[in-house]
């Protein structure tokens, strides 16, 4: 028989030195992947702030214009909804869901929609100020089924309440960027 001889072997990897590596591969992946979720939802959010300008000042035109709407129509979700598609129709602007992709403005009445951008909401009889002290009753969607909450994610909300219109938007189901506008005091 021949002598057995101990190769060198400098040039490869150790395994212990290959698993190093690869965890050091697998922290910066674990990394990268945690810092792209958040800045996705950063993203969602940061659509639902313009489209929330953008119906803000919708609304604002609509209570504001010459042809100023009696009380009843501002706290009628069906004609608060046309309105709304008509001043958005004129500019050309569009809102959408960033979750779902949808660009239908509803109201409560047509709830069927399961992908909608913006939902309007009346039947709270409360000021702004009871709906914000205390949202988990009042601020819609945080007060219906789970089934409702998952349709109505990446949604803006226009609750209309006695003295204004509440905005805000819902993601995940937490209420963000709560706007509000005032009615006018009668004369």
């Amino acid at each position: 028989m021949g002598k057995i001889t101990r190769k060198n072997f400098k040039k490869g990897f150790t395994l212990v030195e290959l698993i190093f590596v690869l965890a050091i591969i697998g922290g910066f992946l674990l990394v990268a992947t945690l810092s792209s979720s958040k800045l996705v939802g950063n993203s969602i959010i940061i659509t639902l702030k313009a489209n929330q300008k953008i119906i803000i000042e919708a609304i604002t035109s609509i209570i504001f214009d010459d042809t100023l709407p009696s009380y009843s129509k501002n706290t009628n979700s069906n004609y608060i909804r046309k309105e709304l598609e008509k001043k958005l129709e004129k500019t050309g602007v569009k809102i959408y869901n960033p979750v779902n992709g949808s660009s239908e403005i509803i109201s409560t009445t047509q709830a069927k929609s399961a992908k909608n951008a913006a939902v309007i909401i009346s039947q709270r009889k409360v000021s702004i100020k009871v709906a914000l002290s205390n949202p988990e009753k009042y601020l819609y969607p945080l007060n219906a089924t789970e089934n409702s909450k998952e349709k109505f994610n990446g949604a803006l909300i226009v609750q209309i309440c006695e003295d204004g219109y509440l905005i805000y938007s819902y993601f995940n189901k937490n209420v963000h960027n709560i706007e509000t506008i005032y009615f006018k005091p009668s004369s």
